[in-house]
Parts: structure tokens; sequence; C-alpha cells
């Protein structure tokens, strides 16, 4: 749906950091990213609207002004702080802000699955600069009063442990990379390439045990991946998981919604979803269409209802934002194990995407 709004030569049209004037300068983005993530892989420049030679004129100056080394490790190559960088955020005042981040040895790991993690955190912070997500620790209130601040603020997977405390041992294992916070939801986050594994017992545990600490229920979370191929991978994933079974295939983690978004210029309007009340818009739209959301049909029988009512008899779900995954899947084989022509009504932003997620399936999607 931006497509016609891209700038020429620019991946992105979207991008608040440069709106907002939130950087002075690239080398500032960069430090502020790698203070936070810890590294930056060397196709970071594709999350961002920059190229692959601006990208490696970024990192030769950082380099020549000594304040990141370049890290070549089990085939992989990105970009840490140097010694320098890190003795700066005790004796430069535009630094201080990074104490934190230093405190501890966060570099000693060079091994692939920790520098992984890191580098997953480089491409999350990118996304949410171009979005308005606030992630800096000088800039977030305490994670429990962000809960009702009307913007988006995210806290990692770390911080929410150091809350928790004892009972943070839940977390070992988990594959949560932290939550956003704002709106009076608290919205656990997760992140995927093309596919996912089996989410196993310590996820559903995690929004068991946050919602002994906040008055608003933790029922939702996100995954996020970096293309529409992703996006419909993983979705057919979750699907052919018949029983969302915990031990063997992707699963929604027992979340009661499960949302998969893609990072690309669409991540703001999905964010902007999550923060939405888009009853209204179902309203109008089961209106405009004459949709029965009783739950008899015309004889008085009870029917199962999996998702929005009937359009004579035929169901329909109506999808004026995100897909919840959760839902998706079982009005898909509602409509498989019936035989029963079906309906998604959703936006153009997602039509798409369903189409292909739903493959053969005798569901059509009509699009608002």
């Amino acid at each position: 749906m931006f497509e016609n709004d891209r700038k020429p030569g620019l991946r992105f049209s979207i991008d608040l950091s440069a709106q907002k004037k939130k950087y002075r300068s690239r080398q500032e983005q960069f430090l502020n990213i790698l203070f936070y993530a810890h590294e930056l892989p060397s196709d970071l420049y594709l999350h961002m609207n920059i190229t692959y030679d601006n990208f490696r004129q970024y990192m030769s100056m950082l380099c020549r002004k000594g304040l990141i080394k370049k890290i070549k490790a089990n085939g992989v190559t990105g970009y840490q702080l140097s010694l320098q960088a890190k003795k700066l955020t005790r004796t430069q005042p535009e630094f201080y802000k990074y104490q934190a981040c230093v405190s501890d040895d966060v570099d000693r790991h060079t091994d692939l699955k920790h520098r992984a993690r890191k580098r997953q955190f480089s491409y999350l912070y990118a996304l949410y600069d171009r979005s308005g997500v606030i992630y800096e620790e000088h800039l977030k209130p305490k994670l429990t009063a962000a809960v009702f601040e009307d913007q988006w603020y995210f806290y990692t997977a770390l911080d929410v442990k150091h809350m928790l405390n004892v009972e943070a041992t839940v977390f070992k294992g988990s594959r949560m990379y932290g939550i956003l916070v704002g709106f009076e939801q608290i919205i656990p986050v997760y992140i995927a390439n093309f596919s996912i594994k089996t989410y196993t017992r310590q996820e559903a545990l995690i929004p068991i045990l946050m919602s002994r600490y906040f008055t608003v229920p933790v029922d939702t979370a996100i995954l996020i991946c970096y293309c529409d191929a992703a996006v419909v991978n993983i979705s057919k994933q979750i699907n052919e998981n018949l029983s969302n079974d915990s031990k063997r295939g992707a699963n929604t983690a027992n979340y009661k919604n499960f949302f998969v978004l893609s990072s690309d210029d669409r991540f703001l309007s999905q964010l902007d979803d999550l923060s939405s009340n888009l009853d209204y818009m179902e309203r109008l739209i089961i209106e405009r269409y004459g949709i029965d959301t009783s739950e008899t049909d015309s004889n008085g029988r009870y029917r199962l209802k999996i998702g929005t009512g009937f359009i004579d008899e035929h169901p329909v779900w109506v999808c004026p934002g995100n897909i919840n995954s959760v839902i998706l899947k079982r009005f898909i084989q509602n409509a498989e194990l019936n035989d029963i022509e079906s309906y998604i009504i959703c936006t153009r932003r997602d039509a798409k995407n369903l189409e292909e997620i739903i493959g053969d399936a005798p569901v059509d999607i009509i699009e608002i």
C-alpha cells in the first residue's frame, strides 16, 4: 500500500527517526543501536534507508575513530564496540546515557548462538527507530508506569527478569526478546527469520507470571519477521499444527492473540492496529454485509461460530486490523473439516498474504 509513496532510491517510505530528526547523523544512529544491541550485523543496511556502499563507509569511519571493531568469527562478520567507546561512557557527557549498556561484559560471547541474538536486536532496534518505538533506557519510564502511556516502549527480556527477580528462572529457554508496553497493554515480542521452532512450556508460563505484577492481562504476542514469504510460511506452520501441540509443531504458545507481522512499511499500521479499538469498524462491516452474528441458525439450532458470524449460513470472519493466527487456524480448519465455503473480510494490506496462507482451503477473501 506504500509503493507509490516511496522515494526513489529508498527502501522504506516511512522512517520516523528521519522525520522527527531523532539522530544528528547516521553514525550517531549506528552507535545508539550498537550500545543497546552489542553487535551490528553486516547486512543491517537492508533494514535502513542506506545502500551497502554507504554502510561500509560509515563502518570504516567509526573504525578509524576507534569506536567500533570488526569481528569475524565462525564465518559471520559484524561490528562491536571498542574498549575506547565503552570508556567514553564514563568520560564524555554525550555518552553518559549508555553507562548501563556496558556495565557488564556483554561482549564476552563470540559463539553464533549469542551473536545471533545480538544481531536480531540490531534489526529490531532499526525497526523501532523507523516506527517510533522507544527502547532507550534514559527515555523510558518505569515499566509499571509505561503501561498507561499513549506511546509504545520496548523493554528487553532482561529488563523483565530484573523486575521479576527470583521468579525469572521461568525465562530460561524462552525465545522472547522483550515486551512492548503502552496503551494499557503488555505484548511479548518474538522474532523469526523464515520459520519458527516449537514454543515450549516456558512461553506459556511467561504471561501467567507477568499477569501477577500488572493489572492488565498479558494475552497477546507478536512475532516479527522480515518478508512476506516468512509471514506466509510461519502462518502455514502454525495452521498445520492441528492440536496446537506444544511439544511437536509450531504453535502460538497459548496466547489468546498471536500476530505474525512484517517489518516493512506496513509495520507502522500494524503497530497502530495494536493500540486501536476497531470495534466500530467491525460493526460497520457487519451492517454493510448483513452478517448474522447470532448463535443459532434460521431453525433455532445452535451452531458453532468461529469468527464473526454468517452470510447465508456461510461462516464469516471480519478482520479490520491485524490477522490473529489463533483464530485464523481454527477458521481454516473449520472450513476444511466441514467443506463449507467461508469468507474472511480483511484490509488490502493483508489480503495477498492471506490468499497464500489459505491455499486450497474453501475460504474466499473480501477486501475492505
